[in-house]
């Protein structure tokens, strides 16, 4: 390489796959030659024994998962019910979910659930495995420098891990996404998966970077490898918006300053995808994942554009009200169609100018299509809430529904739903739902709900339409903040158990009796009473006086 590599052109001509044929430098003999050709060696070969084994992985964890959510669908099914039915299945069952959905909490923050950390935490190990399980990591020294490769094998291996990473990377932060589409979960649960595949995108680009590094100083070229190689230049354009994005996805940095860190996620991702395009430069399947991530990411945006222009349509406006000072309700008069639980992406098209028309945010509906309109309970925030505080109409586009339950609450003879402030909204359409239905099996249904203000409060305070039903609505309010439980039920159902009487206060100790301070002696005879008032007077290390005998060191003879 005689000449400085241009940064924004590629290596010529330019072709989808770069060549498999393997050379062997002079200088190796047979044997070294033939190790170095070995499946976990061969740099012609790392993207089909690195790159793949993590796309295998991650396909078999979306077979299992699917595979759950069938045998749920089975279930609630008439047919599947009965063969679904025999002894252990409902223990079992309900043992996984226990398992799988504790969360741990600790100073004040939870953790995810117990499932997401074992998915994780199994992607980790074989990331792992596959990181340090094949030796070398550097290619042994010979008498020509690099005779078995420029690329370390440490730093092959790792390199097309992280790039087998991206397209899943894509589908997981995708709204619309064929894995949600096969195994249930919605797109806001597989943002955790999303966030964790960042991570350790990360750490393996990190690690892929470095012996480069120490490859470059060991062999005194990093100067020349600086100036003269676009890979180098590319790569460290590459990590820096990277770790970038690291930063800001960081828990607290994000909740506090989310629209920037939303404004800068989009941009500093397009400026990494481009970098790792240059970088990558053909080589061998490497920009089969680029096609990949193209293909996923742009089917999930005509599939949402679509949607959103032709079945939500572009004419709906949002009435709202001002509940209190950190509540509104939103109402938007539409006929279409959703699930109890489910949620839209809103665009409020404020006025010219505003940037929030370039942004969209998530709502759970608080209604349910019968009612004719949508029905939104949104607590007031900085952003777009608070502008939203101050319209009383506004032009708003649709994008959804998305998310939802996964299981049938009609199947259940109890149904217990517990939420405070705006997540009224989320139970509040099941609530609704329920109520509406007409044959159901449910015997109860119990709404635990906790707000700040008693107006959220009256849309739970709906008759129930079957005359069968009798509503039952004893409302317990305690400042603060007020609780308001709901209970439904074809009997009056008791009310819930008074709280643990307040503890009795403690008992304390007496003051104790200040300390006697005892009188000096006199220092003349003259000052000698003629009658006795003489004695031995005692007192402990307080100075307190105590009953002592005359051997004592506390002990004096004085008035």
């Amino acid at each position: 390489m005689g000449n400085v590599q241009s940064l924004g052109t590629l290596d010529q001509p330019v072709l989808l796959h770069s060549s498999r044929v393997r050379t062997c430098n002079k200088a190796l003999s047979p044997e070294e030659c033939d190790w170095a050709g070995e499946w976990w060696r061969n740099w012609y070969r790392a993207d089909w024994a690195y790159a793949q084994a993590i796309v295998y992985f991650a396909c078999a964890a979306i077979a299992v998962f699917t595979l759950l959510h069938l045998l749920q669908r089975l279930r609630q099914s008439r047919r599947g019910g009965k063969i679904a039915d025999f002894s252990g299945y409902r223990s079992l069952v309900a043992l996984a979910r226990g398992l799988s959905g504790r969360q741990y909490r600790w100073r004040g923050f939870y953790s995810s659930t117990s499932g997401s950390i074992a998915l994780v935490v199994a992607l980790v190990i074989f990331c792992a495995a596959l990181t340090l399980g094949p030796r070398p990591y550097y290619w042994p020294r010979t008498s020509v420098s690099f005779a078995y490769g420029k690329s370390p094998p440490l730093a092959t291996r790792t390199g097309w891990m992280a790039l087998a990473c991206l397209p899943f990377l894509v589908l997981l932060a995708s709204k619309a996404n064929p894995i949600t589409l096969l195994t249930g979960v919605s797109h806001e649960k597989l943002q955790v998966f999303h966030r964790w595949v960042s991570w350790i995108m990360f750490v393996l680009g990190l690690v892929h970077t470095f012996p480069f590094i120490v490859l470059a100083i060991g062999e005194g070229v990093m100067e020349m490898r600086w100036t003269m190689s676009r890979q180098y230049w590319t790569g460290v354009l590459c990590i820096i918006p990277q770790a970038v994005l690291m930063v800001l996805s960081l828990g607290p940095i994000r909740n506090r300053y989310y629209e920037t860190f939303k404004t800068f996620h989009f941009i500093l991702a397009a400026v990494f995808f481009v970098t790792l395009f240059l970088h990558c430069d053909f080589r061998l399947t490497s920009w089969d994942y680029f096609i990949a991530l193209g293909s996923i990411y742009g089917a999930s945006l005509i599939y949402r554009w679509a949607r959103a222009t032709f079945q939500n349509g572009l004419s709906h406006r949002a009435r709202i009200h001002v509940l209190d000072p950190s509540l509104l309700r939103l109402e938007i008069p539409t006929s279409l169609q959703w699930s109890p639980g489910q949620h839209y992406f809103f665009r409020f098209l404020l006025g010219e100018g505003d940037l929030h028309r370039f942004s969209s945010h998530p709502f759970t509906v608080a209604s349910v299509p019968e009612d004719g309109k949508m029905e939104l309970i949104v607590k007031v925030r900085d952003g777009i809430t608070r502008r939203l505080a101050v319209e009383e109409e506004v032009r708003v586009l649709l994008d959804g529904p998305y998310g939802g339950l996964q299981g049938n609450l009609e199947a259940f003879d109890h149904v217990l739903l517990v939420a405070g402030g705006s997540g009224g909204s989320f139970i509040l359409s099941i609530f609704r739902h329920l109520l509406a239905l007409k044959d159901s099996s449910f015997k109860s249904v119990t709404v635990v709900y906790s707000t700040r203000s008693t107006g959220p409060s009256q849309s739970f305070s709906r008759p129930s339409p079957e005359p069968s039903r009798t509503l039952n609505l004893p409302i317990h309010i305690s400042p603060p903040p007020p609780s308001i439980y709901t209970s439904i039920s074809p009997a009056p159902t008791p009310p819930l158990p008074p709280s643990r009487p307040p503890r009795p206060p403690r008992r304390t100790r007496p003051p104790l009796p200040r300390p006697v301070v005892l009188p000096s002696l006199p220092t003349s005879l003259n000052q000698l009473p003629k009658k006795g008032l003489w004695r031995w007077r005692c007192a402990d290390r307080r100075g307190w006086p105590t009953m002592r005998g005359r051997r004592s060191p506390k002990c004096r003879w004085g008035l």
